[in-house]
């Protein structure tokens, strides 16, 4: 399952950026074209939301709450570039 990737998050991050959060989106996907990081949130989001589904545990749920924020702020911010 996804969530047990959490544990090599960054926890609380209060502002949810994904970079900060996700060592592979920082070292390796944010290198990529903004349509590919784009699909990468799209898919992790899509994966978080199951993974919420299955998870009882509060701490374990907060932390891939906040993973998603991060996600969808990443999603927001790169398409907000695009528009430009």
């Amino acid at each position: 399952m996804h969530y047990k990737l959490i544990k090599h998050l960054k926890p609380r991050s209060e502002n949810y950026s994904l970079p900060e959060m996700d060592n592979l989106y920082k070292t390796a996907i944010s290198d990529l074209a903004a349509d590919t990081r784009i699909a990468y949130c799209q898919s992790l989001i899509y994966r978080t939301q199951l993974d919420l589904e299955m998870v009882k545990e509060k701490v374990k749920r907060h932390e891939l709450e906040q993973f998603l924020k991060a996600a969808q702020n990443e999603i927001h911010r790169l398409g907000s570039r695009l528009d430009s």
